[in-house]
């Protein structure tokens, strides 16, 4: 670089544009002083950004591992560098590869208005009748709610006082959509323009510092460059080694490889390639779809379609429900509600013999356990709040109550009934709808009316929350009269033990006092025998 930079200058090219810096300016950008010479890689990059030009293809940066500079394509595929060798065309890595953008428009609207509002892509259209609104979002929520919202090609939302139309998918859009209030047609306008994703090849370099097929596929796995490195032994003899490479399926996914030195251990030569990359391609209603995956999720909605193998016959999707699940999911709740019964009885009553943890815990709130056992059973077997045919509740689903309060499945009843009402017995339970919450505005089938039921015992009013609060607050206070009545009880034993220890010291001071007495007796009686 110094010697470069001493004969003349470094000129740099994309093919397109051009600049040149001097040893002077390097030495200025680094903050030397005027005829300075001992410039670095740093100070080189300092002065490249100072001069190059706006539009120039290449970002640089210094390298952080070596002293060098990092090129990178503004644009993937777009520019080339050159040296006096040639052409440099290793090494170079896109930023970013161009990816889809979805266009915006927007359109300014007065907040307080009283007007019919509607939208349009130039296809499709939502109307909303004339109404009173105060704010752009409450507009912007009608228009959400009208019929036919799903159908346009884009979706609205609100951004302060402007409404604006955001693209379901990316790419240019040939005729913008059109926002009218009160008749009158707003402006629109077009701040982020479509585009369509461009995926070209990006060139990547990898240093191999071990020479053999083990350094190379480890040196390929170590960058992490979306493709995987494997050595086979096939056991042949003699060159018995080979390293397979893969990459991510579908057409996006192809890669090739070369090497730098002459022997690119057969990479470059066709007959080398074990499958080529390529999507998968079916005709669909007349449509041909394009995949990069043999399973297909978004063609028809609920269902995987498994590509297996190729042919140009037409082949027939029968798409059926699955009752099988269902069936499974009906023994389990049996199962979980004969459960939760024999639980709530067992912990209602004391048993002598049983070796049950939780035997006779609640058999002092006898109300309790028959309040929860109640209201589930009430639950469960409860018309649905969304009916549907001859289809109303869990009964017509073979499921009932035996004589000893346990749940039975019938199932020769719901296979019958499965057979010509699986719709009615799907919107009975779930209303047609899922992922629904307690405080859904939406219909409701069994299911959430159960689970209803069972969150409102634990709510913050629920029986067993109140129970709970109030088993906790007698506890804390039996803890509050035992700690009381222990001290009590410290006082009076302290008190005995002082009374006893003065007992004691009373009858040691009259034995004392007895021996004594005994001893002048003896001693006078003596006197009076001589």
């Amino acid at each position: 670089m110094r010697a470069a930079l001493t004969s003349g200058n470094i000129t740099f090219s994309d093919g397109v544009n051009s600049f040149s810096v001097t040893m002077a300016q390097v030495a200025a950008a680094q903050g030397l002083a005027v005829g300075a010479t001992n410039v670095n890689t740093g100070g080189l990059v300092a002065a490249m950004s100072a001069h190059a030009p706006s539009n120039f293809s290449f970002n640089f940066e210094q390298n952080s591992t070596s002293d060098g500079i990092n090129f990178t394509q503004k644009t993937a595929g777009t520019g080339t560098l050159t040296s006096n060798s040639g052409v440099v065309d290793a090494g170079i890595t896109a930023a970013t590869p161009i990816t889809g953008v979805a266009a915006i428009y927007s359109s300014g609207l007065t907040p307080s208005v009283t007007a019919t509002l509607s939208v349009s892509d130039g296809t499709n259209a939502v109307s909303v009748a004339s109404a009173s609104y105060s704010t752009v979002a409450a507009q912007v929520s009608a228009i959400q709610a009208g019929a036919g919202y799903d159908d346009l090609l884009f979706t609205v939302a609100a951004n302060g006082n402007n409404i604006e139309a955001t693209y379901k998918t990316t790419g240019a859009i040939a005729t913008a959509p059109t926002v009218t209030v009160g008749g009158t047609t707003q402006t629109v306008t077009n701040p982020t323009a479509g585009r369509t994703a461009v995926n070209s090849p990006v060139v990547t370099s990898i240093s191999i510092s071990t020479d053999t097929p083990a350094g190379v596929v480890e040196a390929i796995n170590a960058a992490n460059k979306g493709v995987t490195a494997s050595l086979v032994d096939t056991g042949t003899g003699g060159n018995n080694f080979r390293i397979v490479l893969s990459g991510d399926t579908g057409l996006a996914g192809t890669f090739a490889v070369t090497s730098s030195i002459s022997n690119d251990l057969g990479f470059g030569d066709a007959d080398k390639t074990l499958q080529t990359a390529q999507d998968s391609v079916i005709n669909f209603e007349g449509l041909t779809i394009t995949r990069s995956s043999n399973a297909i999720t978004d063609v028809v909605a609920g269902t995987t379609i498994a590509l297996n193998d190729v042919t140009s016959s037409a082949v027939r999707l029968n798409v059926v429900s699955d009752t099988s699940t269902l069936k499974t999911g009906l023994k389990d709740v049996v199962i979980v509600y004969n459960s939760i019964n024999a639980a709530l009885s067992n912990m209602g009553s004391i048993k002598e013999d049983s070796t049950e943890a939780l035997n006779g815990a609640l058999a002092d709130d006898g109300s309790l356990i028959s309040y929860i056992k109640n209201n589930i059973r009430s639950a469960v077997f409860n018309n649905s709040s969304t009916t549907s045919g001859n289809v109303n509740a869990l009964r017509d689903l073979g499921i009932s109550i035996n004589r000893g309060g346990d749940m039975t499945f019938d199932e020769t009843k719901y296979d019958g009934l499965v057979l010509t009402n699986f719709d009615d017995i799907s919107k009975m339970l779930t209303a047609g709808t899922s992922n629904q919450g307690k405080y859904d505005t939406a219909s409701k089938g069994l299911s959430q009316d159960i689970a209803n039921v069972l969150d409102g015992f634990t709510d913050k009013d629920g029986i067993v929350t109140t129970r709970s609060t109030n088993a906790t607050s007698l506890l804390e206070d039996h803890k509050e009269e035992l700690t009381k009545l222990e001290t009590r009880m410290t006082a009076v034993y302290q008190r005995y033990l002082s009374q006893f220890t003065a007992m004691e010291s009373m009858m040691a001071s009259l034995d004392a006092t007895k021996d004594y007495l005994t001893g002048q007796l003896e001693s006078l009686s003596k006197a009076y025998d001589s």
